[in-house]
């Protein structure tokens, strides 16, 4: 047993991806793939692991309002992945990431399932300085795509990417990529409704970057992003939705290992309706997660904040804007302690007209607030696997009435961060 458990913890890769900046230089992914490998298969380079996430008990699975009486359950989420990579030489790295994941409900049957993420890419190192990356993506999920959700829907992302970066010799790069992703949507029934999703979210979003990273110390980069990108939606009836975005962005991104690790990142968004007549957003946007050990503290800080499409009829676009921070505390070397809550509003910016029981209307700009409560406690099982338990309380207010909810979900985690 403790021979299986070393192998997992050794094996295990944990991607811990930040909003859009994620370039690595071609030499680094080489060196990376080269010193972590675990198991070889032919010229496969394999990376195996195995997760269970969210084991345990919900008491409300579809994130319903208490009139409607929510539904409990016990469930838990399976996820192997496997990360392969194929070298040749020094100058050509292909590779691919296979994730299923299977999603287990006790009582309702009807919310188990497979999720599905399927990614290969390839790399090309030209004249030691010129990189060409070429990938596909296909996601096939049922999961809470954005806070607006009170329950998980079933989403598909697919889609190309294909970049041109320079970089060098100490590890300043320079690149332009050109994206196109398909989103889309199933229509969902709960309980209490039915959500039309796929006639208001279906889209096709083309993009393109332009990205420049210096390195400031050994591993950490100071980055800048500017992004131009089409928002064309599938349905005559969400037609209205069409709309261009301009967001520029900068930051750090500090060593993946070390005593202060992710990322800082702000900048600025323009979305512009095509529609002239609806109002589009302009301001800041940030995607900011840091994480700092000091003795046998660990705080951690995750700002989130831009514009996300609406399902809801009468704005094509909600602004989420989030703030997250958690501490947690090494009791001894194989027992933590921790704490999280998470600060969260919608805002959206056309007013809506309601209709109250005696049938007059008022006018009601909408807002919801989301808080998150954890509390938690892990055990260390071996190296940096660990095992706990976390307790979420969740809920969302809003001076639209029928749009509170409550969850409280109780289960065990599994982490390889200890």
């Amino acid at each position: 047993m403790k021979k299986f458990l070393l192998i997992l913890a050794v094996t295990v890769i944990t991607i811990n991806g930040i909003h859009a900046q994620s370039y690595q230089t071609f030499n680094s992914e080489l060196l990376g793939i080269i010193k972590n490998t675990k198991f070889r298969f032919g010229p496969f380079r394999l990376f195996p692991s195995f997760r269970l996430k969210d084991i345990g008990y919900d008491d409300n699975v579809y994130y319903s309002r208490d009139a409607d009486k929510p539904i409990s359950d016990y469930t838990a989420t399976l996820s192997p992945e496997i990360i392969g990579n194929v070298l040749f030489r020094d100058y050509l790295i292909l590779s691919f990431t296979e994730t299923p994941e299977y999603l287990f409900y006790v009582k309702q049957t009807g919310e188990r399932g497979w999720n599905h993420s399927f990614s290969p890419q390839a790399r090309l190192l030209l004249f030691n300085r010129f990189v060409i990356s070429g990938s596909y993506q296909y996601r096939n999920r049922k999961i809470r795509t954005t806070s607006e959700f009170g329950a998980r829907v079933r989403s598909i992302d697919k889609g190309y990417k294909a970049s041109l970066f320079y970089e060098t010799a100490r590890s300043t790069s320079i690149g332009v990529t050109l994206s196109t992703n398909e989103v889309s949507y199933a229509d969902i029934v709960l309980p209490e409704e039915r959500i039309r999703l796929a006639s208001a979210l279906n889209r096709q979003e083309n993009q393109g970057d332009f990205e420049f990273y210096y390195r400031i110390f050994s591993e950490s980069f100071l980055f800048f992003k500017g992004s131009y990108t089409e928002h064309n939606f599938e349905s005559r009836s969400s037609s209205w939705k069409d709309a261009s975005a301009y967001t520029f962005s900068s930051g750090l991104r500090f060593p993946e290992t070390g005593r202060l690790t992710g990322q800082f990142v702000l900048g600025y968004k323009k979305l512009i309706p095509k529609d002239i007549q609806r109002s589009g957003y302009s301001g800041l946007i940030g995607s900011t997660r840091i994480e700092l050990n000091i003795r046998r503290f660990r705080f951690r800080i995750d700002y989130q904040r831009d514009s996300q499409f609406s399902f809801w009829s009468s704005n094509f676009y909600f602004l989420e804007n989030s703030l997250r921070t958690g501490i947690s505390f090494y009791v001894t070397s194989f027992l933590k302690l921790s704490y999280d809550f998470r600060y969260g509003e919608n805002l959206y910016p056309e007013p809506v007209w309601l209709q109250l029981e005696d049938g007059s209307l008022f006018e009601l700009d909408r807002k919801d607030i989301h808080r998150t409560h954890t509390f938690g406690f892990m055990i260390r099982i071996i190296r940096k696997t660990g095992i706990g338990l976390n307790m979420d309380l969740w809920d969302r207010s809003s001076n639209l009435y029928w749009a509170g909810r409550g969850r409280v979900f109780v289960g065990v985690s599994i982490t390889h961060d200890f």
